[in-house]
């Protein structure tokens, strides 16, 4: 029993370490707003995992959902709505919108039997991204909000497609894919992904963009690298720039998903310095449970006993 603890902090180019918060705690899935006022992250306590709502000004932590089965948040375009997944029944994920300053009561967009973990909204707002597991390979769903929600295939092969995040201009989507034999950064065109360039070499994970879209910043090992792209010919890589060699490490998050789905930073919009959840510790307690046979079968004849 336990958990392990991360700091939520700002982490600068030259890998000076700011806390927002003083307290270290269960983050995961840390997402600053449009404007950069407030930040949207998932606290788990106790295996509950809820989104929480920091406001960078006025100092103060909220609460914003009491599911206890939150998977990832996102902001719309506006900043006035967080977008959240939630574990619901039988294991089907639900998809809703809230008003970050909490009020009404949250809005259901999509249900999706595909175990999905993740969502990305759209720079226009009009569409999310969705990480499903529908059989045994992990896929990228299309959900326009147009029309009735209806998630559809974006990009499902024969590997793992994972962690997708739009481009500024919601021309490009940048994602993982182990197409390759390994984890690599790849950027995809949207709506049609036909078209594919490889960004990273020798492994990569947790792609998100700079604010003009002109790179596309990413995890190796415990290396954040940026790599440029050009968009004055169709899309192509420029070079690649180590922008942070990691003292710390950006933590993973344990609970409902882990890895690359974790959100564990995110760039200010003048790319001076990156949000991020640096694992501090891990709490964890080995607890022995002498004699379970014993009470395993007490227990199952007091539960054959009742009516």
């Amino acid at each position: 029993r336990g958990a392990s603890l991360a700091r939520l902090v700002w982490l600068t180019r030259d890998g000076r370490v700011e806390p927002i918060l003083p307290q270290p705690r269960s983050f995961a899935f840390a997402r600053l707003s449009p404007d950069e006022r407030r930040i949207a992250v998932i606290v788990v306590d106790n295996r509950k995992s809820d989104a929480w709502i920091y406001d960078i000004g006025q100092g103060t932590f909220s609460r914003l959902t009491t599911t206890g089965t939150v998977t990832s948040v996102d902001w719309t375009p506006d900043g006035s709505q967080v977008v959240f997944t939630t574990l619901g029944e039988s294991s089907e994920i639900e998809v809703w919108s809230r008003p970050a300053t909490g009020g009404t009561e949250a809005r259901q967009l999509l249900k999706h039997g595909g175990g999905t973990v993740t969502v990305a909204v759209s720079p226009d707002g009009k569409s999310l991204l969705l990480t499903a597991i529908p059989r045994l390979d992990w896929d990228v769903y299309r959900v326009s909000l147009d029309s009735a929600p209806v998630a559809r295939p974006y990009l499902a092969t024969g590997a793992h497609e994972r962690a997708p995040r739009f481009s500024p201009d919601g021309h490009w989507v940048a994602l993982t894919s182990d197409e390759s034999g390994q984890d690599e950064i790849y950027v995809r065109s949207y709506p049609d992904p036909s078209s594919r360039i490889q960004i990273s070499v020798g492994g990569g994970s947790e792609a998100t963009w700079s604010r003009d879209g002109s790179l596309v910043y990413y995890r190796s090992g415990r290396a954040l690298l940026a790599a440029r792209v050009s968009r004055s010919s169709g899309f192509t890589l420029v070079g690649r720039d180590t922008v942070i060699g990691m003292a710390g490490t950006l933590s993973d998050f344990t609970g409902v998903q882990n890895g690359d789905f974790s959100g564990a930073y995110q760039p200010s919009r003048d790319g001076r310095r990156f949000l991020a959840i640096l694992s501090d510790r891990n709490e964890f307690q080995l607890v022995v449970s002498p004699n379970w046979i014993t009470e395993l079968r007490r227990r199952v004849a007091e539960a054959g006993a009742r009516p």
